[in-house]
């Protein structure tokens, strides 16, 4: 059953676990709006909560901008290395980042071109940097934003780049993963139901891609590298 207590959520959008599994982070995003962390007893795994962001009041909905308000948090990325909790706040078209020891605010993250952002990813790779997928903006007619990848510095905030399959676009974003040295992308959509697996390696790797990397081939036999994006696909697959 709903709820908004401390061991009842209402719509729950995602989890994230340290990497020694004794604390762990549920953002409670859709009909209520707030990041809770619980820790747990390494010998008697009791559960016991240690701080809440955001409200729960069921609605889905802050009103407030501000920081520690939540219009639907829908993704986490840990950042253990920083000590962070950064967390996708999608209808306020940003990432809030936190003090995971503390639950302080730290940050906002908000560089151009991050719309209603979906998922996001850490890696400490590369001086550290957060991915996120921004997902459709019903009035992107007026607004300009794009459905796409974007890789931001997580001390700067400044947007580094972006990923997108080679040759296409994202069309519904979900939920984006990134392997630990940045050498890998994953990205599930919804509508359509499509999972992408991306690389900085630069070429394609397994037999599905073969007639595409011919295709890519000029009249010397070289493959020709494309410009529309830093990652390239390796694979993809239709739920």
């Amino acid at each position: 059953m709903p709820g908004n207590n401390d061991r009842q959520y209402c719509k729950p959008t995602s989890v994230a676990v340290s990497a020694d599994g004794k604390s762990f982070f549920v953002a409670d995003g859709y009909c209520n709006s707030r990041i809770i962390k619980y820790n747990v007893d390494p010998t008697s795994h009791e559960v016991t909560k240690v701080w809440q962001l955001g409200t729960a009041t069921g609605t889905g909905l802050t009103l407030s901008p501000g920081n520690m308000a939540f219009n639907i948090p829908h993704s986490l990325a840990l950042a253990e290395d920083r000590r962070t909790l950064c967390v996708a706040d999608r209808e306020n078209k940003r990432i809030q980042c936190f003090d995971s020891d503390a639950g302080t605010f730290k940050k906002t993250l908000s560089p151009k071109g991050l719309s209603r952002v979906y998922a996001v990813a850490y890696s400490p790779a590369n001086g550290g940097n957060i991915y996120a997928v921004n997902g459709p903006d019903p009035f992107s007619a007026f607004t300009g934003n794009t459905v796409e990848g974007l890789i931001i510095g997580i001390d700067d905030g400044l947007k580094k780049g972006t990923f997108a399959p080679t040759g296409k676009d994202f069309q519904n974003p979900h939920d984006v993963a990134v392997s630990n040295d940045a050498n890998f992308i994953y990205v599930g959509e919804l509508n359509p139901f499509l999972m992408w697996k991306l690389t900085s390696a630069g070429e394609h790797n397994d037999k599905n891609n073969r007639d595409n990397d011919d295709k890519d081939r000029d009249g010397s036999g070289n493959n020709k590298r494309r410009n529309t994006s830093i990652f390239r696909r390796i694979f993809d697959f239709f739920g």
